[in-house]
């Protein structure tokens, strides 16, 4: 019962990101004071002297960053009910970008004109 409070204090339902979507193509990372709990823990993990906990620690400070090509993206997809969007490559999902409903249209736009222009790209 103690680990599960634990857990729900350190990582509450708020898991902000921070998306860029450009020319190079998307990369989403952990923004804000998320980013600082699980530097912090992540940290703490390493440093731990059992080993299934610096696995874990080491696992998960890898996967911070996520990125998805421009180039790789061929298809885009959007769910205007949760408001994501799906980059995908030969139909498989690439990666899921989460938006709020006031930049959904915005970033939907963007989405699809990046990989228009690296289809042309391509083709050209």
């Amino acid at each position: 019962m103690l680990a599960a409070l634990t857990i729900g204090v350190i990582y509450s339902a708020r898991y902000r990101y921070s998306v860029r979507l450009n020319e190079p193509g998307v990369e989403a990372e952990p923004a804000g004071g998320r980013a600082r709990k699980d530097l912090i823990i992540n940290s703490l993990l390493l440093l731990s002297g059992r080993p299934g906990a610096r696995r874990a620690g080491l696992t998960a400070h890898g996967c911070r960053r996520e990125r998805a090509r421009s180039s790789e993206v061929d298809d885009v997809v959007g769910d205007s009910r949760p408001h994501s969007i799906e980059l995908r490559r030969r139909g498989r999902p690439l990666t899921v970008v989460a938006c709020t409903s006031g930049i959904y249209e915005e970033v939907l736009a963007k989405a699809r004109l990046l990989a228009d222009s690296c289809e042309q790209a391509g083709a050209g």
